[in-house]
């Protein structure tokens, strides 16, 4: 987890770094080409070929923009993480892997200092906040449900939602 952190502390300073304070303004191709890699939008299963000297952000141009938005962020979390062929590689890695990358996407799409910008303007309530803010970073609901509530876990105190969800 420790490792996770500081590509997600890289992640929060990059974006810091760029002075973007609009979710809509969060420039994924500067992060990309920081980390030396490069999104290719075509019409076929999303991926990332991984290597050493560039990796290449495949995204699907037939889903839905924020759905490519969320696979966007997930793929490029393998480029700045990973390398290599996740393929070939035993289950259990590339179920870890996998769970990276969904983390760090998450902070791609939604670093805590926006999130915790734009989460005071949400609704008290915990599924009109999820719509509210999955609409304002434009990514998909579930995308945002999972990072909102990691967000939650880690602001607890420092942000009351009213949940369904028992905390």
């Amino acid at each position: 987890m420790f490792v996770l952190q500081r590509y997600i502390g890289f992640v929060e300073s990059f974006f810091k770094n760029c002075n973007v304070w609009s979710p809509h303004l969060l420039p994924f191709d500067e992060l990309a080409s920081e980390v030396r890699a490069k999104f290719r939008f075509a019409p076929e299963k999303s991926h990332a070929l991984l290597m050493k000297s560039l990796s290449v952000c495949t995204v699907d141009i037939r889903s839905d923009p924020p759905e490519q938005r969320v696979v966007a962020a997930h793929e490029l979390a393998h480029a700045i993480m990973h390398y290599g062929n996740q393929t070939k590689m035993i289950r259990i890695f590339r179920i870890i892997q996998e769970g990276e990358a969904k983390t760090l996407a998450g902070h791609i799409f939604a670093p805590d200092y926006l999130l915790e910008e734009y989460i005071r303007d949400a609704p008290p309530f915990y599924e009109a906040s999820i719509n509210y803010l999955a609409y304002t970073f434009g990514v998909t609901y579930d995308a945002m449900r999972e990072r909102l509530d990691e967000f939650h876990r880690k602001y607890a105190e420092k942000f009351a939602i009213v949940t369904n969800r028992g905390y």
